[in-house]
């Protein structure tokens, strides 16, 4: 069979991010929502390392998209540079939106269950990308999905260390007796397969302590806000638990998505509903580097060695606590993650539908 000519893949990753093809000369930038830590520049020149493995998990089936072709050699996408996979970060997903119907940008990454939500509800975009986190595995395969997907965590500053702390024995109470399954299943998984978000009234306890959250309805169905501006769905669920559990009255700040941490800053509020980092991270952070390499030999025990030299180019390029810290300035603290998930790429349908007839054309003509 001829090789495919004229269609360059492009998989902007970073943190799993998987952007569209291009087949100008000139690579087209994808939307990002913006970090509170991490430049574009710092985006881009992880993404070779990412685009690298992203390529590796497509050519063994893990990633499955009708707009991808990728090289027959993986180790190609090594001579990529920074230049080569562009990046605009937006600090709304609105704006994201608007800069992909406007042709800013080709495409953009964001969590496979907002994906999913923002899909439903504009027949114009389309999310390209399907990740298969359920078949078996080699070890490689589950690291790399691991540092691709995203745990999510709440964001104080550090003089709230005992709030914090707080915090993380009612979210690990909430996984071991099942209770933040229940909240995800009821108000993430029914809500994109076509339920509507509810709203939750924490309760109010008299005289007890009120913790004011930040919420900017930038991630809807998990951080959202209603167009008449009421918290609803995932994140009064959970907080209004939390609260209940730890024995506060919680009440809500919308702020944009870049205000985060400002609001946190200033004092407006005291804690920040959303923050990402790698979801091995909270298990990886804490440890000595001693701890750290016992750990790595052990997760690498069966893998290639181009295997171990991928992930030691990406520990290079993006030391784990960089990684794990990129959306938190300093002088705060995160709880553990209370969800995870990986982000896909979304296009608009008219993009999407012109490149799923140019690859079948290209392969048609390839096989002749």
């Amino acid at each position: 069979m001829k090789k495919l000519v004229s269609l360059l893949l492009v998989l902007v990753m970073s943190m799993c991010v998987l952007c569209a093809p291009a087949l100008a000369d000139d690579a087209v930038p994808a939307g990002v929502l913006s970090f509170l830590n991490y430049s574009e520049e710092e985006f881009a020149n992880a993404s070779v390392i990412w685009n690298y493995l992203g390529v590796s998990l497509f050519n063994n089936g893990y990633v499955h998209s009708k707009v991808m072709v990728a090289p027959e050699n993986p180790e190609d996408a090594l001579y990529a540079t920074a230049a080569d996979y562009p990046v605009r970060f937006y600090d709304s997903l609105d704006a994201m939106v608007m800069g992909l119907l406007s042709g800013e940008i080709i495409s953009f990454d964001i969590y496979s269950c907002v994906a999913e939500y923002i899909c439903a509800q504009n027949e114009n975009l389309v999310n390209y990308v399907q990740y298969d986190t359920t078949s078996e595995r080699s070890g490689f395969v589950g690291e790399v999905l691991d540092r691709f997907s995203n745990g999510f965590s709440f964001m104080m500053l550090e003089e709230n260390e005992a709030l914090r702390d707080e915090f993380d024995v009612a979210i690990a109470a909430m996984k071991e007796d099942g209770t933040l399954q229940q909240l995800i299943d009821e108000h993430i998984t029914k809500v994109i397969n076509g339920e509507e978000p509810k709203a939750i009234v924490p309760d109010q306890i008299e005289g007890a302590e009120t913790i004011t959250v930040a919420v900017t309805g930038c991630l809807p169905p998990m951080d959202y806000v209603a167009p008449d501006g009421t918290v609803a769905g995932f994140n009064t669920a959970i907080l209004a638990e939390i609260g209940r559990r730890i024995g506060k009255n919680i009440a809500f700040e919308q702020v944009d998505s870049l205000g985060r941490a400002m609001a946190l800053s200033s004092g407006t509020v005291d804690v920040v509903f959303w923050v990402r980092g790698i979801s091995t991270g909270s298990k990886t952070y804490k440890m000595t580097d001693e701890e750290f390499a016992a750990y790595k030999d052990e997760m690498e025990k069966d893998f290639t060695p181009e295997e171990k030299a991928a992930i030691a180019r990406l520990d290079e390029i993006l030391p784990r606590v960089k990684e794990y810290t990129r959306d938190m300035p300093d002088g705060t603290i995160i709880t553990e993650p209370y969800y995870s998930d990986i982000p896909v790429g979304v296009m608009e349908r008219s993009t999407y539908d012109f490149y799923v007839s140019y690859i079948e054309s290209q392969m048609a003509q390839a096989a002749e």
